[in-house]
């Protein structure tokens, strides 16, 4: 077994950069049973894991608790050839690319998977994020919708930002929350200009119960040479009247990776990463965006300037209404967990209490997930790449895995939750806690079935707390 984990070394690799979507993955029905349930793989951790869903799935794995217990979110990896996409009506016709949009949950014994939307996108749909409404209804941040269909423009990719509900067993439908650029008007022409927004969706809910979801506007989706260069952060938030759409950071190419939670006083506070640099002063690196106005105006701090790999997370600890951030600092392979100890002072870097948390062995830490359990214990499941002897962001899977930490009293501790088999495994990790204290985890692995790798979903869960 271990030369065949190592001859998948290129694989892993590529897998890995389809995965990590840095530039800004024919799909097979997912099974409905869960198999293959493993011990834990190392003393004392306490860990069940299990196989949710195979057939090349696993792409934006998110895990939320839904009426008390853990269900998922995710794509499939691969992409349906639907046909060529006559109706944008250009000289040179693509495909239609239909990545199939998935929701499980656990029943007796078994897994339920149910396709949710085929969405179409020109390539791996750019997120999407996951969440129980307060009534218990689970849903969905994620594209929707049709191409763009306009004379001298084509774009064969849904360009809407939807937010999907569940009806009932297998039964979805979207709540289109914005359709265009200039919803959320900035009164820069070049921002207000195109339809495809939607990019890197985060979910939160309000104290009053209703939704916003932050996103990336990239206007024309890469027709114009400016369209990720310029790309804006914007805020989508329902009312009783409806959404409201709002500017939170124009024209530097912020919005990726973004996630979003309220405070304890209900401000909306956002976590994104901005990757274009400028040629004027510094810009790239992972931010914090705060509104104390229901977004008429934003402070904003920068807590990692440079490049990095997906993607922070954020959480308030609901007993304290401290703000908690963790990120991959990619430049040293490590996760960074950065805590605001004065929200008086929330634009000045030095007020966030940064420390490094991971295993100095090995480059881990990449796309974090970051949850409080209910004893109030801060956990955060990460993505180990390798020894840092193969040196930063060199990915194999003789020595990944997916990696669980909490901090009990001041202190870390790690736990290795799945070290994979054949290939990759602990790729997009998302982390929640049911009520009980347990700690589960989503994320995707690569097994070899058939003589080829498989991508699938796996669920781990833990003794609680």
């Amino acid at each position: 077994m271990a030369n065949l984990r190592t001859c998948t070394a290129f694989a892993m690799a590529t897998l890995l950069a389809a995965s990590l979507g840095c530039g800004d993955d024919d799909g097979m029905t997912p099974t409905d049973a869960a198999v293959d349930v493993r011990r834990p793989p190392i003393g004392g951790s306490s860990w069940e894991t299990e196989v949710v869903a195979t057939g090349h799935v696993g792409l934006h794995v998110r895990v939320a608790v839904v009426g008390g217990q853990a269900a998922l979110a995710f794509f499939s990896t691969q992409a349906r050839n639907d046909g060529p996409c006559t109706e944008i009506g250009t000289m040179d016709v693509p495909d239609r690319l239909l990545w199939d949009l998935h929701y499980a949950e656990a029943g007796a014994g078994t897994w339920s998977v149910e396709d949710v939307q085929a969405v179409l996108s020109l390539s791996d749909p750019p997120g999407l994020d996951f969440a129980a409404a307060p009534d218990g209804t689970p849903t969905i941040a994620a594209l929707t919708g049709g191409p763009w269909v306009t004379p001298g423009i084509g774009y064969c990719g849904a360009n809407d930002l939807g937010l999907y509900g569940r009806d009932g067993p297998g039964s979805w439908s979207a709540d289109v929350a914005v359709a265009t650029s200039g919803e959320a008007a900035s009164g820069m022409p070049a921002s207000d200009y195109g339809e495809v927004v939607g990019f890197w969706p985060g979910l939160a809910y309000d104290a009053a119960g209703q939704p916003a979801i932050v996103y990336r506007d990239v206007h024309a989706g890469g027709i114009q040479s400016d369209d990720f260069r310029r790309a804006d952060l914007e805020l989508t938030w329902r009312d009783g009247g409806g959404w409201r759409h709002i500017p939170v950071d124009v024209g530097r190419s912020a919005g990726s990776y973004n996630q979003l939670v309220f405070d304890g006083e209900g401000r909306p506070v956002i976590v994104y990463y901005l990757p274009m640099e400028a040629t004027m002063g510094s810009q790239q690196g992972i931010w914090v965006a705060r509104s104390s106005d229901d977004g008429a105006t934003w402070e904003q701090v920068r807590l990692l300037a440079g490049p990095t790999s997906p993607s922070p997370d954020i959480v308030v600890d609901p007993s304290t209404g401290q703000l908690h951030v963790v990120y991959y600092d990619g430049g040293r392979g490590v996760p960074v967990h950065a805590g605001l100890v004065d929200s008086s002072r929330f634009t000045d870097a030095a007020a966030w209490d940064q420390e490094i948390f991971g295993d100095s062995r090995y480059d881990e830490g990449h796309r974090p997930s970051m949850a409080v359990g209910p004893a109030g214990i801060l956990g955060v499941a990460y993505y180990r790449c390798t020894r840092a002897t193969e040196g930063i962001g060199d990915c194999r899977a003789a020595d990944d895995a997916v990696v669980f930490a909490f901090r009990e009293r001041g202190a870390w501790d790690r736990e290795v939750v799945d070290e994979g088999d054949d290939g990759p495994c602990g790729l997009t990790p998302s982390l929640d806690f049911e009520p009980d204290g347990s700690a589960v985890i989503g994320y995707m692995c690569s097994s070899l079935v058939d003589g080829s790798l498989d991508q699938q979903v796996r669920f781990g869960r833990r003794d609680p707390l």
